[in-house]
């Protein structure tokens, strides 16, 4: 079952872009195909410039059929200042992190991806402005702001 955001709106910001998948028994997550990753901490910030790591199964360019190999790529994070410059159309908030800019982004089919800074997941792939686009970073939704909403529905 699919827990969307219970705020989540696409007509309003693309805010609160974010589910949890809640799945009907367990298995195992530690292997050589699907992993564990912490969540960012509450206090933890990841300043302007930091690598991360993005991943999907999305198009790696527009317009470009998904693939059947997970790809991934180096982004590094931007202000929300910057972000909200050069994407003057739509308002970033508190629950959104930018990064990206360059040659590498997330693209379509990767939303709902992760991105993986100095070993936390800090943000889920949520928007952007065409792929890669030259200026343009990728928006994420911002795990650290969620981390209570993630919790009050893990128990964790």
């Amino acid at each position: 079952m699919v827990i969307p955001h219970n705020r989540y709106s696409k007509d309003i910001k693309l805010d609160l872009d974010i589910g949890l998948l809640q799945l009907l028994r367990p298995f195992p997550a530690n292997n050589d195909f699907i992993g564990t990753v912490r969540l960012i901490g509450p206090a933890e910030i990841v300043p302007p410039g930091r690598d991360c790591v993005i991943s999907g199964w999305g198009t790696t360019k527009q317009n470009d059929g998904e693939h059947q190999v997970l790809k991934s790529a180096m982004v590094k994070t931007v202000t929300q200042a910057a972000c909200q410059r050069v994407l003057y159309r739509k308002i970033i908030t508190k629950n959104m992190v930018c990064a990206g800019a360059q040659r590498h982004d997330a693209c379509q089919g990767d939303s709902g991806g992760p991105m993986i800074c100095t070993g936390s997941l800090t943000g889920v792939v949520s928007w952007g402005e065409g792929c890669a686009t030259a200026g343009k970073p990728g928006v994420y939704t911002s795990v650290r702001e969620l981390r209570p909403w993630i919790y009050a529905y893990t128990g964790m």
